[in-house]
């Protein structure tokens, strides 16, 4: 009986080695998953952030076109912490002198890339320098002349 007995404790000792660890390497696994799951996650709350963003630019532009002159409307704005400034832009990303081609805001996400909202309304103007919150001030301008046609000015940049 005492032999029977050590193996018992021995065999019960080699179960519960074995059910430790078991557990470990279903904790790892979360653990190497989770950050993952948890940056995807962020990731994908920046997008909707930049979305929401240029829809709410486009909307607010076409608002004050359609107003006319003297008109000017200020909104709050989200710029998500992953955008890239120098690839982002309002109205056009070159210079161009085509008034028809200024109608594209975009918030270039480093993650997916661009970020689109279109405007009825040719627009001009510049993000904030950093990621955040911010008053953004949509105005008409409407001093049309052969080169310059009525357009929205972002934060009062002129074009």
């Amino acid at each position: 009986m005492p032999d029977a007995d050590k193996r018992c404790r021995g065999q019960a000792g080699l179960e519960t080695i074995a059910i430790f660890a078991g557990i470990l390497v279903v904790l790892m696994v979360i653990l190497l998953v989770l950050p993952n799951s948890i940056q995807s996650g962020e990731v994908l709350r920046q997008e909707q952030t930049a979305k929401r963003t240029v829809q709410a630019a486009a909307t607010a532009a076409d608002n004050v076109y359609l107003s006319g002159e003297g008109a000017s409307q200020t909104v709050w704005l989200e710029i998500p912490d992953i955008w890239d400034p120098a690839r982002s832009f309002i109205g056009n990303q070159t210079n161009t002198t085509g008034w028809s081609d200024r109608k594209l805001i975009s918030i270039y996400v480093r993650s997916t890339g661009d970020v689109f909202g279109v405007s009825r309304a040719p627009v001009c103007g510049a993000w904030p320098a950093k990621s955040g919150k911010y008053m953004v001030n949509f105005t008409y301008n409407g001093t049309a002349n052969r080169t310059v046609p009525a357009h929205v000015m972002v934060n009062g940049e002129s074009c």
